[in-house]
């Protein structure tokens, strides 16, 4: 492995490090009231920074039923008069 390639890796580790550090950190501030959506914004700033989120590879997407929010939507449905 050649030099760049060991200051990626470590730049890659430091920025993985500062993303969940800083969304410990909102947990804490918040009381884990927004885990769900901090954890969305964690991972899409890995993806941004293409470092690989919790169990993916960098540049993959999840499912779209895991990327549900434990929020309701903030705009709720409208039932649909019957015919």
């Amino acid at each position: 492995m050649g030099i760049l390639d060991r200051f990626k890796d470590q730049a890659q580790n430091q920025a993985d490090q500062l993303v969940d550090s800083v969304g410990d950190k909102v947990d804490e501030k918040t009381g884990g009231k927004f885990a769900g959506q901090v954890d969305q914004a964690q991972d899409k700033a890995k993806e941004a920074l293409g470092i690989a989120a919790a169990g993916q590879e960098p540049g993959t997407q999840q499912p779209v039923e895991q990327q549900t929010s434990e929020q309701p939507s903030e705009q709720p449905e409208q039932e649909q008069p019957p015919a």
